[in-house]
C-alpha cells in the first residue's frame, strides 16, 4: 500500500515546547518547516532534518497548517502581522494554530482578520511540558470551528491529542473548568498520522 502524503507543517517558535513538537513530529517522518529568532535553535533543528526560513512569511509560503509556538500575545501579533509576518504569504484555506494561552479578544481580533484572508484560526494552548511532548503524553485544549477541525484534526494524533470546545476560538478561556470537562470522544484522524498516546479532554460552554 502507498504511503499516503504527508503534507509539510510548520512550526514558528521552537524554544522548549515548539523543539519538542519538531522532535516528535520528525521523528514520526514528517516535513517540519520552522522559523525562529534564536540561531541555535534553527541549527538543531536543521540538525533534525527540519527545513528552516527566515521568516514567518516564508513557513506560510511553504506550508497549509502552521503552529505558532511563541511565548504571549505580543509575540503572536508579531508572528502574524510583523513585516514579514504570516499574513503575507497565507492562503484561502489555510489553518493557523494558536498554541501560546491568549485572552478571549486576542484570539478573536486573529480569528477576524484572518478570516478575511480566508484563514482558518485555531486556539490550541498546550500543557504538560517538553518531555511529555516528546513522549506523546502533552494535553492540548482546542477550540475552532467544527468543519474545519474535521478537516485537520489528524496533525495531532502524532504529537498530542485535541478536543472540540465550541465554533468560537474565544469560548476556550471560559469552559476549561473541572466541573465542565469529560474525555472526549475518539475522533477519526484525517491525514492517517501515527498514533500518538492522546489526552483528550472536551468541554462543554456555558
Amino acid at each position: 500500500m502507498t504511503e499516503p502524503c504527508k503534507p509539510p507543517i510548520g512550526i514558528i517558535g521552537i524554544g522548549n515546547m515548539g523543539f519538542a513538537l519538531l522532535q516528535r513530529l520528525r521523528a514520526q517522518g514528517w516535513l517540519v518547516v520552522v522559523h525562529d529568532i534564536d540561531p541555535q535553535r534553527c541549527a538543531a533543528a536543521l540538525a533534525l532534518g527540519a527545513t528552516v526560513v527566515r521568516h514567518a512569511a516564508e513557513v506560510a509560503q511553504h506550508c497549509r497548517q502552521t503552529l505558532v509556538v511563541v511565548v504571549d500575545a505580543a509575540q503572536t501579533a508579531e508572528v502574524l502581522w510583523g513585516e514579514h509576518g504570516l499574513h503575507c504569504q497565507a492562503q484561502a484555506g489555510d489553518v493557523v494554530w494558536l498554541c501560546p494561552t491568549l485572552g478571549p479578544q486576542d484570539v478573536e481580533a486573529a480569528a477576524e482578520r484572518l478570516a478575511a484572508l480566508g484563514v482558518s484560526v485555531m486556539d490550541a494552548p498546550m500543557s504538560g511540558g517538553p518531555l511529555r511532548a516528546q513522549r506523546g503524553e502533552m494535553s492540548l485544549m482546542l477550540a475552532g470551528p467544527a468543519a474545519v477541525l474535521s478537516r485537520v484534526w489528524g496533525i495531532w494524533t502524532t504529537p498530542a491529542c485535541s478536543c472540540r470546545l465550541g465554533a468560537s476560538p474565544s469560548l476556550l478561556q471560559h469552559a476549561m473548568k473541572p466541573p465542565r470537562c469529560a474525555p472526549a470522544p475518539n475522533w477519526p484522524p484525517t491525514w492517517g498520522w501515527p498514533t500518538y498516546k492522546p489526552r483528550c479532554w472536551a468541554a462543554t460552554p456555558t
